[in-house]
């Protein structure tokens, strides 16, 4: 997932949104924890998208994720079923929006594509 995103964004201007989804899943920064659900790296992302997360809801989150004894691994997936979206509508919705990203990508569409050939060449209908 990762290497398909820094390719669709590795120009100068997508990188802010590159580094969100990275920063998002504690399991992708395990060598340095102060960059997970850090706000800086957070802002391309939501500018972007047009969410204003603030700070305090970040906060709370992080305090709200070592109250519930996850491991440090979880992905991005699980990490957007932990939080409840009635206390974290915002951040809950860029974790969507992230979770999003790299099903738009056109080689899962060329995927479904040649799937269709080799069911046909199966004899499946």
């Amino acid at each position: 997932m990762n290497s398909e995103i820094r390719r669709r964004f590795s120009d100068g201007q997508n990188k802010e949104i590159l580094k969100a989804p990275e920063v998002m899943s504690p399991k992708l920064v395990v060598n340095n924890p102060t960059k997970f659900l850090s706000l800086d790296n957070l802002q391309g992302f939501c500018k972007h998208y047009k969410v204003e997360v603030s700070e305090i809801e970040i906060v709370v989150a992080k305090n709200y994720l070592k109250n519930t004894k996850q491991k440090s691994d979880i992905s991005l997936f699980d990490l957007y079923t932990l939080l409840p979206s009635s206390m974290f509508p915002k951040l809950k919705k860029i974790l969507q929006i992230a979770r999003t990203i790299p099903v738009s990508s056109a080689s899962s569409e060329r995927s479904f594509s040649v799937l269709k050939r080799l069911k046909t060449y199966l004899g499946i209908p």
